[in-house]
């Protein structure tokens, strides 16, 4: 969802605000399963191992937006998006089912994990954008991006875990980096 305010003032400066909300669901179910219908192993019908995930969660993250445009043929802009701040929620279970020949079925549920709670940030952005018309035939635009992926944290919600988490965030900063993107456009 976003909620979005924007506005002018003396068609010269120009502005934006997004409130953005987000929300998640996740699930995956697996199941390996082996049987012996040619009767090969003794002892053994049938084995299921059955896996559980779901995600769940939502976010929120701001944007804002400025444009400065001095003449009709030239234009300045600015912009800059929030982290998307989400808190998530991993629900997970498994189970195995046996069947070794002798008329009992055995069902073994493992511990339903505790629903795990954990935030994720995402990084922010800074994006600069510059537009010029050229005497009513040409107009070019170019836009430079930044964002740092290595600014990217996954947390746990219960401090207790944190340990847990930090190769993880340890990885995020050692193996990504900053990203400069650079976009031009001619018309």
């Amino acid at each position: 969802w976003d909620f979005t305010f924007g506005g002018n003032y003396e068609d010269m400066f120009f502005f934006g605000l997004t409130l953005g909300v987000t929300t998640l669901r996740y699930f995956e179910e697996s199941t390996w399963e082996e049987r012996d219908d040619q009767d090969t192993i003794p002892y053994f019908e049938s084995y299921q191992y059955n896996q559980t995930l779901e995600t769940s969660g939502s976010g929120i993250n701001v944007k804002a937006g400025f444009i400065f445009k001095p003449a009709d043929a030239f234009r300045l802009g600015l912009a800059i998006h929030s982290p998307t701040w989400h808190s998530l929620v991993d629900e997970y279970s498994t189970s195995i089912k046996t069947d070794l020949e002798d008329g009992v079925i055995r069902d073994y549920t493992g511990p339903v994990f505790v629903p795990f709670d954990y935030n994720i940030t995402t990084p922010f952005r800074v994006i600069t954008s510059m537009g010029i018309i050229i005497g009513k035939q040409m107009a070019f635009n170019v836009d430079y991006e930044f964002l740092d992926y290595s600014q990217g944290r996954i947390r746990p919600v219960k401090r207790s875990f944190a340990s847990d988490f930090t190769p993880v965030n340890k990885a995020m900063r050692s193996k990504y980096t900053a990203s400069h993107n650079l976009r031009a456009g001619l018309e």
